[in-house]
């Protein structure tokens, strides 16, 4: 795990490793699924479900789109 923090962005948090470490301990999370995993792909995938007007997030279920301005601090 601490490996995966310090490779890549140096921008992760105490909290994305707890929340990674945790989720390997799911039920659903399932440890031969990893080794075929592609982000690019299961990214794709991902998209089409949300384009697909069968899943759950469409607004004629309530969802609303919006843009939200966050106000960040200057460095």
């Amino acid at each position: 795990m601490m490996s995966w923090r310090y490779t890549g962005t140096n921008e992760k948090s105490d909290a994305e490793v707890n929340q990674l470490a945790h989720f390997h301990h799911h039920p659903n999370f399932m440890l031969e699924d990893v080794p075929v995993f592609n982000c690019a792909c299961k990214s794709k995938l991902m998209d089409a479900y949300l384009q697909d007007r069968i899943n759950p997030m469409q607004e004629e279920f309530g969802w609303h789109q919006s843009t939200v301005k966050i106000h960040l601090p200057k460095e």
